[in-house]
């Protein structure tokens, strides 16, 4: 009995040691991929710190989550997200408290542990086998052993890490977000500091986006007439702004009068804020969460249930008639300062004349593409990250199109595209416990701020059907801290243990199995992939103008498909990097893979390549361009562009 106890224990501990190393060697990678000296530094001077004020740290981590997002470009960095890094430190910092401390980790504390728990496994194993898809089935078993070691870990093209390795590792960030929030935060003194570094947070955000809009200090360029604040999207501060909105209208209820009206004011001003961010979805989505509150305070008004009624709590007629004030003075002050054609811009947007097919014609384009993708791999999807691997397979007419664009602009649809209906039920399975525990909060009523939170994570859910804003790392840790600081429990560790159900612990054990199992299977569906027909590959998606052309730059090597309209081929290319004359870019150029020009740029002018294609058999020719060397803007001189490029292309021409 003694030794088997042992053995346990040792085996607890080798196991946490493990999860350890996995975390290190994953963020060991984060800093190599940042590329910038500061991430690997902050990795080993900061856990220390972290280590010993865990709480004050978490603090500060929620305190700067929305004000960090752009300070790479604005202090001319390489790219990384200040952000993402501190809650690595955070992870790595609480990891080593399990170890070395024994602070308890309670898993099935919540109703939703296990869905997620699923999900995460659905998602590790499309990591992993997605991970050695970009070549055949079987070329992958004619590979030397010491190949698919390499590519297991992970030592590969720029390609995987940019794609697979971040999206799979941006939302496990979210989900430990969401565990270390459940059980370190579940105390009311911690959570009720943490909903007040969030309001502080979002009071600091609000301000620096007018400073921003009026001042244009903080601008991009293409960004000048929209306000984005301290993102580096203007969407994504909109959609940061409807997930505060209901929060802080409900954390103000009970509050003095002064704190009540202050809240207030800010309240509208990012109401304010969001009608400037200029973002047509997000819009949409906040009209559907004030539809959403409107229908719970018009239920709670009539049924005087157990939670004091939202119109009688805020004095509901004062306060339209505050908020209407509030609304003309500011809007008056802003017409003043910007000078500009407010009803002008605000009729853009809209489009009220244009139909809502021709609105939806660049979205309707990418949706329809996603469904087709999904339609042939629809039990375990494409593999994580692999959407932008895929899409060139199936976009027709690119690279000039509408059709071509790095996410489906579907959230759902894109967890579909990628891990199939079998990731998208584990993702609605949490979605739907979530939804069950804010009508648990309505039922037993009195909590105000988890209700406010819970409306919060509504209204960004909204925000999934016309756009995925996951894609940005600060929104997913956003998105899951909601959920971990809604399924806090403040009575702590007594209560949680309630919540451990043998049956969800060997459900999960089962689902398990079945789901690594299916690895091979995933594999090699997968695998066909790579048999498809290629369309181009290379192409930024961003169409500039320059001197009348059109163009998109591309990476270091090029590939597209061409189909034959003419005997003579005319192809714009361009190199940018700024040090050119000094040091002369090579372009090698292929046509089915065999090699015609072998070219050297010296200057940043357009040149026309013009060949023959009379030669080629067949309708379609696979053209190919590969520079020596790219550069980076970003790097160069901290424009917004955090991309190597290599040759730009223009619009091809056809002649006889």
């Amino acid at each position: 009995m003694k030794i088997g106890t042992n053995s346990m224990h040792y085996f607890k501990k080798g196991s946490e040691v493990v999860l350890f190393i996995l975390i290190s060697y994953f963020l060991f990678h984060f800093a190599l991929f940042a590329r910038n000296p500061l991430a690997f530094l902050g990795f080993v001077f900061v856990i220390p710190l972290c280590y010993f004020f865990l709480e004050y740290a978490f603090y500060f981590f929620v305190l700067t989550l929305p004000l960090l997002s752009d300070v790479p470009r604005l202090l001319n960095l390489a790219y990384f997200s200040p952000s993402e890094l501190i809650f690595l430190c955070l992870l790595n910092a609480y990891l080593l408290k399990i170890i070395f401390d024994k602070e308890k980790v309670v898993f099935f504390k919540n109703s939703i542990d296990l869905a997620i728990i699923i999900f995460s496994l659905v998602l590790i194993s499309s990591f992993l086998s997605s991970s050695i898809t970009h070549y055949p089935f079987d070329y992958f078993y004619k590979e030397k052993v010491f190949s698919v070691l390499k590519r297991l870990l992970f030592i590969h093209n720029p390609y995987d890490y940019s794609y697979i390795f971040k999206s799979v590792f941006k939302m496990l960030e979210g989900i430990f977000c969401f565990f270390i929030a459940t059980n370190v935060l579940a105390k009311k003194k911690i959570l009720n500091r943490i909903y007040a570094f969030l309001l502080l947070g979002w009071g600091s955000v609000i301000i620096l986006g007018f400073i921003q809009y009026f001042g244009g200090t903080l601008g991009h360029g293409r960004f000048a007439m929209r306000m984005f604040s301290m993102f580096n999207h203007p969407n994504l501060f909109a959609g940061y702004l409807i997930c505060i909105f209901p929060f802080s209208i409900f954390y103000s209820m009970d509050k003095p009068f002064l704190k009540k009206m202050l809240l207030w004011i800010l309240t509208v001003v990012s109401v304010m804020a969001l009608i400037l961010t200029r973002s047509k979805n997000s819009w949409i989505a906040f009209t559907l969460l004030l539809i959403f509150m409107g229908i719970y305070s018009s239920i709670s008004f009539i049924k005087e249930g157990s939670i004091r009624s939202f119109l009688k709590i805020v004095k509901w007629k004062w306060a339209i008639v505050f908020s209407i004030c509030l609304v003309v003075i500011f809007g008056s002050f802003y017409m003043y300062l910007s000078k500009r054609n407010v009803i002008g811009l605000l009729r853009e947007d809209l489009n009220w004349g244009i139909p809502i097919d021709r609105k939806l014609e660049g979205r309707a384009a990418i949706w329809k593409v996603s469904l087709k993708i999904l339609e042939d791999f629809p039990l375990w999807g494409v593999g994580i990250g692999e959407f932008n691997f895929i899409l060139p397979k199936y976009s027709y007419g690119y690279p000039w199109n509408k059709e071509c664009d790095y996410h489906p602009h579907n959230y759902f649809l894109q967890i579909a595209v990628e891990m199939g209906l079998v990731g998208l039920f584990a993702f609605l399975w949490i979605l739907w416990k979530v939804v069950v525990k804010g009508f648990q909060i309505m039922k037993e009523g009195g909590d105000l701020k988890r209700l406010g939170l819970w409306f919060g994570i509504m209204g960004f859910v909204f925000t999934f059907f016309g756009d995925g804003y996951l894609w940005n790392i600060e929104m997913m840790l956003m998105f899951w801290l909601f959920i971990g600081l809604l399924f806090a429990d403040e009575k702590g560790e007594e209560v949680a243990q309630v919540h451990r159900k043998p049956f969800d612990k060997k459900l999960l054990i089962g689902l398990s199995i079945i789901i690594l199992l299916t690895i091979p299977f995933q594999i090699y569906q997968r695998s066909q992939l790579s048999f498809l027909p290629e369309r181009s590959i290379g192409l930024y998606k961003e169409v500039f103008k320059e001197e009348g052309k059109e163009y998109r730059w591309g990476e270091k090597v090029v590939l597209m498909p061409l189909e034959k309209s003419g005997r003579w081929v005319q192809i714009p290319v361009k190199l940018g990097n700024p040090d050119i004359k000094e040091k002369p870019v090579k372009v090698k150029v292929f046509m089915n893979k065999r090699l015609i020009d072998h070219l050297e740029f010296n200057d940043n002018n357009w040149h026309v390549l013009k060949y023959s294609v009379e030669n080629i058999e067949g309708a379609e020719v696979r053209l190919k361009l590969e520079a020596s060397r790219t550069w980076n803007p970003y790097l160069t001189d901290g424009t917004l562009y955090p991309w190597d490029l290599g040759p730009a292309v223009g619009k091809i021409y056809w002649s006889s």
